[in-house]
């Protein structure tokens, strides 16, 4: 095995996860590499200062109360989705508006405007 596959495998070893015939390489292996000894200290350095960190716990009732603004949370959804305009006609409302600007088709001739001569177009509107 090669350094990089050894490095892969140091994780492992330093947990005690590893095979007797990995192990057993790996050991023969850090006999003669530098680096991969370094590597290995770094990693035990690691676990021990995991290990030396106390458990918390959670507070009380912190279970019950996450559900419950979980469940607030989801309902309250549930209704925004219910109200407003629906998506797929938002999307098709921009979608032929983009089709009219990019054919040419000008929307202001169909709104009131000082500068229209609604004579001329021939266009009346009621309100």
């Amino acid at each position: 095995m090669n350094c990089k596959e050894i490095k892969e495998a140091l994780h492992a070893y330093c947990d005690g996860e590893a095979s007797s015939l990995e192990k057993k390489i790996i050991e023969e292996h850090l006999l003669s590499c530098a680096s991969c000894q370094e590597e290995v200290a770094r990693i035990k350095a690691s676990l021990s200062l995991l290990k030396a960190q106390e458990a918390h716990s959670a507070p009380e009732g912190f279970t019950k109360e996450t559900m419950l603004l979980i469940k607030e949370k989801q309902e309250y959804m549930e209704e925004k989705e219910d109200e407003g305009i629906p998506v797929d006609f938002v999307l098709s409302s921009m979608f032929f508006f983009a089709r009219g600007l990019w054919r040419g088709v000008s929307f202001l001739k169909y709104l009131p405007h000082p500068s229209y001569s609604f004579r001329r177009r021939k266009l009346y509107l009621s309100w």
